[in-house]
């Protein structure tokens, strides 16, 4: 994976104090000489902990849990989609996580053991961002019917505990059943003892869901700069 634009503009930033160095003082002085290199050992840092991870929506493993854990990895996505948009805004915001340092994994529920999900709990900081689209009559897609199954036949009001989550829901208001998927999830999460990390957003086909997508990730990476950073 290439460097990110952060990686960049800190690799200028570095370039641009070597240069004031030199032009004011001629030589180096030792204390701003260990400030560039730590700098520098810094970026280096960064891009080894973001180019060691798979591809955006590479499958990690089934159990995905192991996966974080092995790889210290905070965050995972998973979508609910038909149309390839929730997909869609699940990268866009992975991408984003990734430029602030925070390790992420996008994945398909569908590819996935729920029953994996209580043990997010173990990973210190963790959170599930869940982008979940409406389908028909207020029902999930068929990626993600299984999460939904999983989240009906919980019978343990403990059993997500000390998980984090997130929910964004996508469909369109002149349906009756208007985000009934991301709303259920939302709620049903806290029945189970999960911790909403972000308020649920909801975003409108028959407006603009782009836009209700934007608002929502800004609010929620502002959210993640307090918590991650």
């Amino acid at each position: 994976m290439a460097a990110s634009e952060d990686d960049d503009a800190a690799n200028g930033v570095v370039l641009s104090m070597f240069m004031l160095v030199r032009s004011r003082f001629g030589g180096w002085d030792f204390t701003l000489l260990i400030v560039f290199i730590t700098l520098l050992a810094y970026i280096a840092w960064r891009r080894q902990r973001v180019t060691r991870l798979p591809d955006l929506d590479a499958i990690v493993s089934e159990n995905f849990v192991e996966y974080m854990l092995s790889e210290g990895c905070k965050i995972i996505l998973f979508y609910g989609t038909e149309t390839d948009t929730a997909k869609g805004f699940s990268k866009c915001l992975a991408r984003d996580l990734r430029r602030l340092g925070v390790q992420c994994v996008v994945q398909d529920p569908m590819d996935h053991d729920m029953d994996n999900l209580p043990r997010l709990a173990e990973i210190e900081n963790s959170l599930v961002v869940l982008i979940l689209a409406t389908y028909g009559q207020g029902d999930p897609t068929e990626n993600a019917e299984g999460l939904k199954d999983w989240l009906e036949s919980a019978t343990d009001n403990a059993c997500l505990a000390g998980v984090n989550y997130a929910v964004f829901g996508l469909g369109n208001s002149i349906y009756t059943h208007f985000n009934a998927v991301g709303r259920y999830v939302d709620e049903r999460l806290g029945q189970l003892g999960a911790e909403q990390f972000y308020e649920r957003g909801e975003g409108d086909g028959n407006v603009d869901i782009q836009r209700d997508f934007d608002n929502w990730r800004d609010g929620f990476l502002r959210r993640v700069r307090t918590v991650y950073l």
